[in-house]
């Protein structure tokens, strides 16, 4: 037997014995408990899950816009990109958006990063629907978000720092991805998660963030090989399991569907999936406490 109640605060199931009460606010886990709901009534796999209708699905369009948008910038500018986690995880399995889902994650190389924040900013200066910010308010997300002014959603650019190494043993990545970790809690420490910074403050932030992973990730390297690993900066907290990754799992870059059109992905798409998600082809496993 199964029901479903809707409270002011909560939504309440019943499925396979099991009662959930979840609140409102948590519309991604909602919408997971349902998607594994359908699974188990209708055995249904995870890539043929149809696309999400109703307000979530305009929300997805809205970011599509954004995506767009920065596609066309890149192009113009001749700057490199790919779909990142769950948004590359989307195009992988669904050609689209997962169901839940409702933004979309880009990664680019430091330099064209850095070159591309104003011309996003000038971009999206008098929009009266999307802003670009370059840190979170509540954590010291310092990657470029372009956001839905009425609704957290929207666009997050990450910057892909160089190693300058190659062929690292797995050894060796468990320990620049500690060292990674030690100097983004460094920043934490010096500039406070939830503290407000002033614009000034923030590219103080950025220059010091930068200063500790040359001296503590980087160590001071010089560029020793032709195909230096990748690695995630300090920027912001990565949901990888290991952040740093070999040159020949991103380039050269590939072209892959997303919502009927085409944008850049990783050379090896399985490769770098797997260090988000082990199993990234099953539905994601809920935990209620």
């Amino acid at each position: 037997m199964s029901f479903y109640i809707k409270t002011r605060k909560h939504h309440i199931f019943r499925f396979t014995g099991i009662k959930l009460s979840i609140r409102r606010k948590n519309w991604k886990l909602l919408r997971e408990i349902d998607l594994q709901r359908e699974l188990i009534v209708n055995n249904i796999r995870i890539n043929e899950l149809k696309p999400i209708t109703g307000e979530m699905r305009e929300y997805q369009l809205l970011c599509l816009d954004i995506l767009k948008k920065v596609k066309e910038i890149c192009i113009k500018n001749n700057f490199k990109y790919w779909l990142d986690s769950g948004t590359l995880l989307g195009a992988y399995r669904h050609r689209g958006f997962i169901p839940w889902d409702d933004d979309i994650d880009l990664c680019m190389l430091r330099e064209e990063y850095d070159k591309i924040l104003p011309l996003l900013k000038e971009e999206f200066k008098n929009d009266d629907k999307f802003f670009v910010r370059e840190r979170d308010k509540k954590e010291n997300n310092f990657q470029i978000r372009i956001r839905y002014k009425e609704k957290n959603i929207g666009l997050d650019i990450f910057p892909v720092d160089f190693y300058l190494k190659s062929k690292l043993s797995d050894k060796e990545k468990k320990e620049v991805t500690n060292k990674i970790k030690i100097a983004t809690n460094l920043l934490n420490k010096k500039y406070g998660v939830k503290n407000k910074l002033s614009d000034k403050k923030i590219q103080e932030a950025k220059k010091y963030l930068l200063k500790i992973q040359k001296e503590i990730v980087l160590n001071n390297q010089t560029p020793s090989c032709e195909k230096p690993a990748l690695f995630f900066g300090i920027d912001f907290p990565s949901d990888a399991k290991e952040l740093i990754f070999e040159y020949d799992v991103v380039f050269p870059l590939k072209e892959m569907v997303f919502e009927n059109e085409t944008y850049f992905v990783p050379n090896n798409v399985e490769v770098y999936l797997k260090n988000f998600y082990t199993n990234y082809m099953e539905y994601p496993q809920i935990f209620i406490r």
